[in-house]
């Protein structure tokens, strides 16, 4: 299966307008970034943008997530559409550039509303989808650790551990190359 996204002309331009116009409205409205690591706000944003679009992409999946630019906090349990849906399914997204890099979920964020967690790792606009974990299996005591460089402790998956479940897989669309 191929799992390697790169975005076309426009997805990228599309994804720098929403990236600075989510990272605008956040800002305006005190939502603080979350990110892990030292790249700016705006280089979080985008990368964010453009690694839920790049999901979707793989999926064949309409990307509405990705055109909502309001204020989510999660936090404030605001973020409880995840990112994207897909066969009912909600799906938090998660975003790294580095190449051996885990899907990590916060300690505080509410939990309950998301299905799966997927790891997108890569740097604009070239991706590859590392797969999935359910919130059930990578919700748990054991995997809340602190990352390598990190200060405050995460829930954390290896790559290894990612999976793409059949329920998640659109069968007409399995054997699409996605690489533009």
């Amino acid at each position: 299966m191929n799992t390697t996204i790169k975005l076309n002309s426009a997805e990228q331009l599309l994804c720098k307008l929403i990236a600075s116009e989510r990272h605008k409205t956040a800002r305006s409205a005190g939502v603080k970034n979350s990110r892990v690591g030292d790249q700016s706000d705006e280089e979080t944003d985008l990368e964010g943008v453009a690694a839920e679009l790049a999901f979707a992409k793989f999926y064949s999946q309409y990307p509405t997530g990705v055109f909502d630019i309001g204020a989510r906090s999660s936090k404030k349990g605001e973020d409880k559409t995840g990112d994207i849906t897909i066969n009912g399914f909600v799906i938090d997204v998660k975003a790294t550039t580095y190449a051996t890099g885990r899907l990590i979920a916060a300690e505080w964020k509410d939990h309950s509303y998301i299905d799966y967690y997927g790891l997108v790792v890569g740097t604009f606009p070239e991706y590859e989808v590392k797969g999935v974990m359910s919130t059930e299996e990578l919700i748990q005591p054991e995997r809340l650790k602190c990352l390598p460089r990190g200060r405050n402790k995460v829930y954390q998956a290896t790559q290894s551990e990612l999976t793409f479940p059949e329920e998640l897989i659109n069968k007409e669309n399995q054997n699409v190359t996605h690489s533009v």
